[in-house]
């Protein structure tokens, strides 16, 4: 069963389709030869006595082992894919209920095969895959021309690290955020970098992006806030004339004790 390409995201593109190695299935078609040679021979060998219960039995037999061990697993392989797409590794499993796992391909940090005797004769080998997360190392067993597969694979790797700046962001964010304009740093007017790093400290960042004080414009163009320190005073209150403290009249005590007031 081939990949369905409503399955892709807007954007994504297949690079590789694949499935185990045909020796997976290769001892289930053995079953089905088996079971066939058994099923005729005994429907025209084992003796007539009249009651066909003997041989009613041996065919259905035959067909259980052929249905069980023949038919499931070849159906199963059919329905296993591996999909290697220009963002994420694809892999889709079962007949009635479906399984399958999706590794974005910037989170693939090793690429490793295995292969043995039978392997190298056969054309295959085992891919083994680790990703950054929690989940266990992906192992895929019997995949043909296991070699190109991962050279296929690291090439996708090496495409997507290539589109990445040092910061692990877009080339293309980083031209549009380098447009804006900047002084002699750098920086722009919020005291941003190429990257979009401010290192500015916390409590500046917090002080310089606030709204500046009368920019409270209403759609006539008018400034209702009034400017600080607009008529010379400073912002004090009339009568103040910057002297020294003054101190508190006293009241004079009512029951002759000075230290009340």
């Amino acid at each position: 069963m081939a990949f369905s390409s409503k399955h892709l995201t807007q954007g994504e593109s297949i690079e590789l389709e694949f499935r185990t190695h045909i020796k997976r299935i290769i001892g289930p078609i053995l079953v089905i030869l088996a079971m066939l040679v058994l099923g005729v021979l005994a429907y025209f060998y084992l003796p007539d006595s009249g009651q066909p219960w003997t041989l009613i039995a041996v065919l259905v037999l035959c067909l259980i082992v052929l249905f069980i061990w023949g038919l499931i697993p070849i159906w199963k392989w059919r329905n296993t894919v591996f999909v290697l797409t220009n963002r994420r590794l694809i892999t889709r499993t079962g007949i009635m209920a479906k399984a399958g796992r999706d590794i974005p391909l910037f989170r693939i940090n090793d690429v490793q095969y295995e292969k043995g005797v039978s392997d190298r004769m056969l054309g295959c080998g085992t891919l083994l895959i680790s990703d950054a997360s929690d989940q266990p190392q992906l192992r895929l067993e019997d995949i043909p021309h296991v070699e190109s597969v991962q050279v296929k694979i690291n090439e996708l790797l090496f495409s997507h690290s290539d589109s990445l700046d040092e910061g692990g962001h877009r080339r293309g964010a980083s031209r549009e955020r380098s447009a804006a304009p900047r002084d002699e740093r750098g920086r722009d007017e919020r005291g941003r970098d190429e990257r979009g790093r401010d290192e500015r400290p916390f409590d500046q960042q917090r002080y310089d992006d606030r709204p500046a004080y009368g920019d409270y414009n209403d759609s006539t163009g008018s400034n209702d806030r009034p400017q600080p320190y607009a008529d010379g005073t400073g912002g004090r209150a009339p009568g103040y004339d910057g002297g020294e403290t003054r101190a508190m009249p006293q009241l004079p005590p009512e029951d002759g004790n000075p230290n009340r007031y």
